[in-house]
């Protein structure tokens, strides 16, 4: 495993989650009490990237069906889903969020 370079810092906010693909995975990644969490782009509960919703209190909403999941652990925080989401630890360095994958 090894630290790949996702978004610049700047262009990530508390609102919302930004998408990235990196090695082909949708990645999410969000600005919460200041730290940047990345997550899985695909709700676990129907094909619906998160990042079409919002990020509120630091919970991720899904736009299809409003399933919420915490940023930082990925933990299901509000149904119809119930399989947690992958999330990636990451660093800041130069100006931009990495992650570890």
């Amino acid at each position: 495993m090894e630290y790949q370079k996702l978004i610049a810092c700047d262009q990530v906010t508390e609102d919302k989650a930004s998408k990235v693909i990196i090695n082909k995975r949708e990645i999410g990644v969000t600005l919460f009490e200041g730290q940047y969490f990345a997550f899985d782009d695909l709700c676990t509960h129907a094909d619906a990237n998160l990042s079409d919703g919002c990020v509120v209190n630091g919970e991720v909403e899904c736009p299809l069906h409003f399933a919420r999941f915490c940023v930082k652990t990925g933990v299901v925080t509000e149904p119809p889903a119930f399989d947690d989401l992958k999330t990636y630890q990451t660093k800041v360095e130069d100006g931009f969020v990495w992650i570890l994958i």
